[in-house]
């Protein structure tokens, strides 16, 4: 946390301290959610609204058919690879193109799910309806323990993300992996985009929040940002930083870059968008 409050140390910060990160939230646990209300915190709930956007739009033909389809054809052509023995989504109870389907009908507990930085699980309260298996890993034992009581999640990991992938077993996939508010304690983001999409099923997506901070590549062409080695990262240009309060902010350059170098040309971008996850001393943070 001293390094937050030190300029210098704030512009060359690579990575949260892990020590600091999990002690802060072991001694959070039991108020995470209360205080979560007064801050107005709303990630889970934005996560929850823009991906069924998403979702409608994907079943948007089934849900309005130009014919009568077969009741047995509710399932996304996405293709299969050899980590997925099934098809990412299942058919849904309600025939397709019924007057009563809905894209929800379409979900109905069809997802297999990973929480990274599940936290108490208010994310997974929001998606439990989505999910197949829904599982989380947090770094923080308290906060799991108080995701646990909750009974939403299959499985439950206590360890650093990258630890997770690391040991996870590679014919282990998902249909959407979630990073709610837990990028803020990352720092570079490169080595998580790399492992995310390991695990990611053809179609599936990847849903993260940051906290934004327009520092640095404001003035740098599109090019000159994605090309900026570590070599060259000054402090300033490097499109993060870690802010007074302990968190990383990250600038959308940055992000938009991490995105292209780890992800590459199979993966794109469906929607990103400018929002506020939560109030701190009684102002909107950006994100």
């Amino acid at each position: 946390m001293l390094r937050a409050l030190d300029e210098e140390e704030a512009l060359r910060a690579q990575s949260a301290e892990e020590a600091y990160v999990k002690d802060l939230f072991n001694s959070y646990a039991d108020n995470y959610d209360s205080h979560g209300k007064k801050l107005l915190y709303s990630a889970p709930r934005i996560i929850r609204q823009e991906l069924a956007s998403i979702y409608k739009v994907a079943f948007a033909d089934r849900l309005n058919p130009p014919e009568p389809l077969d009741e047995t054809s509710g399932v996304v052509n996405a293709p299969l690879d050899s980590r997925s023995s099934t098809n990412s989504f299942l058919p849904a109870e309600q025939p397709v193109g019924s007057s009563c389907s809905t894209y929800s009908s379409f979900m109905n507990h069809s997802l297999d799910i990973l929480d990274i930085g599940c936290g108490t699980g208010l994310v997974g309260a929001w998606l439990k309806d989505y999910a197949r298996t829904l599982v989380g890993v947090d770094i923080s034992e308290q906060m799991v323990n108080a995701a646990r009581k909750k009974q939403l999640y299959q499985e439950l990991h206590v360890m650093p993300l990258l630890q997770y992938f690391n040991e996870l077993n590679k014919d282990i996939s998902f249909d959407l992996v979630v990073a709610a508010d837990v990028l803020a304690y990352v720092g570079e983001l490169q080595p998580t985009f790399e492992q995310v999409v390991k695990v990611l099923r053809p179609s599936a997506l990847f849903v993260f929040t940051v906290e934004a901070a327009e520092l640095g590549t404001q003035n740098l062409t599109r090019d000159q940002t994605l090309t900026l080695s570590s070599d060259h990262h000054e402090a300033g240009y490097k499109g993060f930083r870690l802010l007074p309060s302990g968190r990383f902010g990250y600038s959308k350059d940055y992000v938009d870059g991490v995105i292209t170098r780890a992800m590459g040309k199979s993966c794109r971008t469906l929607m990103s968008r400018a929002y506020s996850p939560r109030l701190e001393a009684g102002q909107p943070i950006p994100g």
